[in-house]
């Protein structure tokens, strides 16, 4: 699976979209850092999983860029807090399930 985005009608993947590590390799969670920048500082927001079978499914990522003052004041105490995410046209919760940070489980109809 990989994962893209579109900027000036030129599709770019974002490199860092991998597998995750320990648990999260068990679960098949998949992890990006590249996205928060991209999201907050270039305002893209809309990206595409692109699936081995050709599939292509939206995500829409909406990150914010905070300043030092703010990011102390912020819950997650963060430069990038994640404000939502969407998959498919439908907002996506994190899994209540997993404590030691926000992971959201993508159900693939």
């Amino acid at each position: 699976m990989k994962l893209f985005y579109f900027k000036a009608n030129v599709k770019t993947y974002i490199n860092d979209f991998q597998r995750g590590t320990g648990d999260g390799l068990t679960l098949g969670v998949q992890t990006t850092r590249n996205i928060g920048t991209s999201s907050a500082d270039d305002n893209i927001k809309n990206y595409y999983l692109e699936f081995a079978n050709g599939d292509i499914d939206s995500l829409v990522v909406d990150y914010r860029h905070l300043g030092e003052n703010d990011a102390f004041k912020n819950p997650c105490y963060c430069y990038y807090p994640l404000e939502q995410v969407s998959y498919n046209g439908k907002i996506s919760l994190p899994d209540s399930t997993i404590i030691q940070q926000k992971v959201y489980r993508f159900n693939k109809l």
